[in-house]
């Protein structure tokens, strides 16, 4: 048992010294402990951004790169938030047109309920991706969690220009337009989702509870 912690604190050492030497502006030698720290667990969050952050001040991208994609790749795995958003920001940081890299952050930050910090990167991800319907709904549903319902209206409508058949988007607008106090147009949005949607995408509206507030505002029972 001893042992072990002696060796426990050996490892914490390297990646504090790691740090340090980073902090310092001596970057090899912070790379070169990082390694250490990295031998001893290969899946260590901190020793993996540290490093790439020297490779990055080294002006090895490719090296800082592929060392940030492994660390988010970790971080998710094992639900460490923080540490995946500084991987992904990293990642930005390198390559500020990686749509996919945005698109993740954007998730990660929602999932945290960080909505105005995630419209920001939904955003960017549609202005690089002009098609991306997820991103599309992702930065709608975004604006309708802040209460930001007309910009939610206008890239809801977005949507249905890209896609026209496409039931959800429907039942955004009906949710939109009610939040937004416009009965005519949920009604629209309503009749147009009941052409169009399947059983099973019905089922899926079950738990909405926004989508709930429409049925029973318009006297339907799904």
């Amino acid at each position: 048992g001893n042992l072990r912690k002696i060796l426990a604190h050996v490892e914490k050492t390297a990646g504090e010294t790691a740090y340090a030497k980073e902090l310092s502006g001596n970057y090899v030698e912070a790379s070169r402990l990082y390694d250490m720290a990295l031998q001893k667990s290969p899946r260590d969050i901190g020793a993996l951004l540290g490093k790439a952050r020297c490779a990055r001040a080294l002006g090895q991208m490719d090296n800082a790169m592929s060392g940030y994609l492994q660390a988010s790749k970790i971080a998710a795995d094992k639900g460490d938030y923080q540490s995946q958003i500084a991987a992904l920001t990293g990642i930005i940081e390198i390559r500020p047109n990686t749509f996919t890299a945005y698109a993740s952050r954007g998730d990660v930050l929602y999932g945290m309920g960080q909505y105005d910090r995630a419209i920001e990167d939904f955003a960017k991800v549609v202005e690089l991706d002009k098609r991306n319907l997820g991103a599309y709904y992702k930065l709608g549903n975004s604006f309708f969690k802040v209460s930001r319902f007309n910009e939610a209206l206008r890239t809801y409508q977005a949507i249905e220009e890209i896609n026209f058949a496409d039931p959800k988007a429907q039942a955004c607008l009906a949710k939109t337009y009610l939040a937004l106090g416009d009965k005519r147009n949920t009604k629209k949005a309503y009749d147009r989702f009941k052409e169009l949607a399947s059983y099973s995408t019905r089922l899926e509206l079950k738990n909405d509870a926004d989508w709930q507030k429409v049925l029973s505002f318009l006297g339907e029972s799904e």
